[in-house]
């Protein structure tokens, strides 16, 4: 065999390992299917000493609600703000930073930015938490723009963030009045399972 023909040989052998890599990958590669997750809720969750929340102009009884909630165990709040809710979370901040509790406003320039809204809840764990654990703090999902909503959800699709929310019903005056919060967290008991078979 000449020299041309053995490159030839091998350029065939390196493409069909390649391909055969990439098909093995693919069809042995688990999609996350709704059979394998669930989304589980847990009324009446237990209080968390930190809490994240978006101060939203149309939900002041939803942050009191919540902080109120979270009781005496709550040592830390951040209120993630926009322009125009700044007055809000001020009001709130006085209202509720005690010698115990540290109430934080943090700015949020762009309300219908969903990784800006990712970032800023990031930003929050993983500098800010000071002796918190992440385990120890829960975020709230109830008063930002859609975009911030995804965004503080999906900053915290690890098994070590909690996400709550706070429903509401109308009461007999025809208002909206907060219910304790909700949490939230995402159930993959099968995807584990099916991971461990051969």
């Amino acid at each position: 065999m000449d020299l041309t023909t053995i490159s030839l040989v091998i350029a065939v052998l390196a493409t069909l390992v390649s391909v055969g890599s990439v098909l093995f990958a693919l069809k042995s590669r688990r999609r996350i299917t709704p059979d394998r997750y669930g989304v589980r809720d847990l009324p009446k969750p237990r209080q968390y000493c930190g809490l994240i929340m978006f101060a939203g102009l149309q939900q002041r009884a939803h942050l009191e609600r919540a902080i109120q909630y979270h009781g005496d165990k709550l040592k830390s709040v951040w209120l993630i703000t926009t322009e125009g809710s700044r007055e809000v979370a001020s009001t709130i901040q006085s209202a509720y930073q005690t010698l115990g509790r540290k109430v934080s406003i943090v700015p949020l320039d762009d309300p219908l930015d969903l990784r800006s809204a990712k970032a800023i809840v990031e930003e929050i764990y993983r500098e800010h938490l000071d002796t918190l654990d992440e385990e120890d703090v829960i975020a709230d999902f109830t008063g930002g723009t859609k975009p911030m909503t995804v965004g503080m959800i999906f900053a915290c699709l690890s098994p070590s963030r909690h996400l709550e929310y706070v429903p509401a019903r109308y009461g007999p005056d025809g208002q909206l009045e907060p219910l304790d919060p909700i949490e939230y967290f995402l159930e993959i008991p099968n995807l584990l399972k099916s991971s461990l078979k051969p």
